[in-house]
């Protein structure tokens, strides 16, 4: 049977291009899916249990459930193609090379569904023996893991715990531990035997964010030889209530700044939008800022008078970074994009201004 001809030119991909957007969905979850339980974690709820009570058990479980349901996906594609276009299956003497690189594919991702099927069943062999997550655990107790699970369940109980979820990975520290889960494995280290570094950091875009998101990479070295070392990654903003959690310091050899929150990225747009401004020129010695009290005023109104008449009289009370610290708590908060085309009012006359309104002000020195 000439397949080509029974499909004529039209090759009916639709269908498998749709269940493709749907498994890369459930295998890589966007928000709309976590919040309607379309994950793995999800749909394997009753056979995992809770995390919160059995967390080890829960993530031993959990790598299992995602190889069995990544081969399921991948084994339902091959049986939607082979449905959908069987000629891709369809052997012939003479065929185009798009048409064996299509039938290779679909072969491999058959194979490469029965091997994962393979593997999770390995993993719950012999009580999870060859388990990644047991394994880990295991390095710290080797001849009775369960007492070493059972002390990461204990303090994973604890409300107090850091956690922050990054893609599919979560990074998760207790008072003992440091945990970063992965779709197929768990990496564990005790916070004693550890040295924690920085090692690089990258921005990427986000919709709320003036600058970007600075994420930083952090490098996890335990002295336990069995423990293998791990890189994690952390938001700026996290920074801070992570190290507040370790028992041991973070390392910083690189030097890199790190912008913590959004009010810290707006600040130094900020300073660089008031620089280019012409300076505003003090006649007298600058006073303490009424603000912070550590540094001199160095922050003034310049505007035109508004319609009314008004206009900014003040003489400058605050250094830049509280003005900046000022001008951005006036602003929507949920809207950050916006803060630079922005207003705010003066903190003592209530005129608004605007960012270009703003003017470093500096001493003239008397000749």
């Amino acid at each position: 049977m000439d397949y080509h001809r029974s499909y004529g030119n039209h090759v009916p991909f639709s269908l498998p291009l749709l269940y493709c957007v749907v498994s890369l969905c459930i295998v890589f979850p966007p928000r709309v899916f976590r919040t309607r339980g379309l994950t793995v974690e999800g749909i394997w709820q009753s056979f995992l249990g809770s995390e919160v009570k059995q967390f080890s058990l829960f993530h031993i479980q959990r790598v299992v459930a995602t190889a069995i349901t990544h081969a399921i996906l991948l084994l339902g594609f091959c049986i939607l193609v082979a449905r959908e276009a069987p000629w891709i299956l369809h052997l012939e003497q003479q065929q185009s090379w798009l048409h064996e690189a299509a039938s290779l594919f679909v072969l491999m991702l058959g194979f490469s569904a029965f091997g994962l099927l393979a593997l999770a069943w390995h993993w719950t062999r012999k009580d999870f023996r060859y388990n990644p997550v047991r394994k880990a655990i295991a390095c710290y107790h080797p001849s009775n893991w369960r007492r070493t699970a059972r002390i990461v369940d204990v303090e994973f109980e604890d409300m107090d715990r850091f956690e922050l979820a990054l893609g599919f990975r979560k990074v998760i520290a207790t008072d003992t531990w440091v945990i970063q889960t992965d779709m197929y494995s768990v990496s564990i280290a005790r916070q004693y035997d550890i040295d924690v570094s920085i090692t690089s950091e990258r921005y990427i875009a986000r919709p709320n964010s003036i600058i970007g998101t600075q994420l930083l990479r952090m490098h996890i070295t335990s002295v336990n030889p069995g423990v293998h070392s791990f890189d994690v990654w952390l938001t700026a903003d996290k920074y801070q209530e992570f190290r507040d959690k370790l028992n041991t310091p973070i390392r910083n050899s690189r030097n890199i700044i790190i912008q913590q929150s959004l009010s810290d990225q707006f600040l130094t747009l900020f300073l660089a939008r008031v620089d280019q401004h012409p300076h505003f020129q003090l006649d007298e010695e600058p006073d303490r800022c009424a603000g912070c009290f550590s540094t001199s005023v160095s922050a003034k109104i310049v505007k035109p008078p508004a319609r009314d008449g008004t206009y900014c009289r003040c003489r400058p009370m605050f250094c830049l970074e509280c003005f900046g610290k000022w001008f951005v708590s006036c602003q929507d908060q949920t809207r950050p994009d916006k803060w630079l085309d922005g207003e705010a009012n003066c903190p003592t006359c209530r005129v608004l201004f605007l960012v270009g309104d703003v003017r470093r002000a500096t001493h003239r020195p008397i000749l």
